[in-house]
């Protein structure tokens, strides 16, 4: 599954919309060079969140991801 790939890979910046905060999302390439962004939502544990969607980057996620991450 690509999710998985994207956080074994951990090559992704967290994006954190003010409208949402409680909610984050992750952008990154997978390890065929796709661009997802997944948004997550939080658990009890801390260290562990849940998928909520996810879909191909959009051109502005991917330009954010390259600015933070690269």
């Amino acid at each position: 599954m690509e999710i998985e790939d994207l956080i074994a890979r951990g090559t992704w910046a967290v994006v954190v919309h003010p409208d949402f905060p409680e909610r984050v999302r992750i952008v990154g390439p997978t390890s065929t060079g796709r661009f997802i962004t997944v948004a997550l939502d939080p658990t009890k544990h801390p260290a562990v969140w849940r998928p909520v969607t996810g879909r191909r980057s959009e051109a502005i996620e991917i330009a954010y991801y390259r600015r933070e991450y690269l």
